[in-house]
């Protein structure tokens, strides 16, 4: 999915990537794709394009899932993207390196963000599992979730149990329902929002 930048007006608000709208999403997802591509492009010599491609793909995606409500404006996203790909790339490094090396890997990329070190090396080093009591109380909540997700719209329902559930990528599920990528993250979005007070309601939030 390669893309370079380019730098039109931008003709979209802030406002309107928080309320979902497609086209907005669709210029801003180019915008932002472009701007962690092209830095990774220019920075890191040691990876296939084809890395740099996911790595600046997972940095929007995280965009969509976790700042864009929280940011003040979309330049400052701008800022952001960078920051957060130039975070993956360098995990992604250590990752490969570490496999050539023959080590047990125990952080997978798609699970990093910006925690800090601390809160990372908490979560990888990490080893118990669930008593049997939590299993039970796990599955018997991913039930309940399961029949929450039929009084939402299926479109949403359909994609947020393809993410959590199954475990896709967004660009997988992009693929599997034949959407583009952008449009994952706002279902999803909308999704939550539209789950939320059925999880309410059933006192799983």
């Amino acid at each position: 999915m390669r893309m370079e930048e380019s730098n039109p007006e931008q003709t979209f608000t802030l406002d309107q990537l928080r309320s979902g709208d497609e086209q907005a999403w669709e210029e801003a997802f180019k915008c932002l794709y472009g701007k962690a591509f092209n830095y990774l492009k220019a920075t890191i010599v040691s990876l296939k394009v084809e890395d740099l491609e996911e790595v600046a793909q997972d940095a929007v995606i995280q965009i969509i899932e976790k700042y864009v409500t929280k940011a003040e404006s979309f330049e400052e996203l701008k800022r952001l993207v960078i920051a957060i790909a130039k975070h993956k790339v360098v995990d992604l490094i250590r990752k490969q390196n570490a496999v050539k090396r023959g080590k047990k890997i125990t952080i997978r990329i798609d699970d990093l963000n910006l925690e800090g070190d601390d809160e990372k090396e908490e979560k990888a080093f990490k080893s118990t599992g669930p008593t049997p009591e939590e299993s039970t109380d796990r599955a018997e909540r991913a039930y309940l979730i399961k029949k929450a997700l039929e009084q939402i719209p299926v479109k949403y329902a359909n994609i947020l149990q393809d993410c959590y559930f199954h475990g896709l990528t967004h660009k997988e599920i992009a693929e599997k329902r034949g959407l583009k990528i952008g449009t994952i993250g706002v279902y999803i979005t909308r999704g939550m929002e539209a789950l939320a007070p059925v999880l309410r309601s059933s006192n799983l939030l």
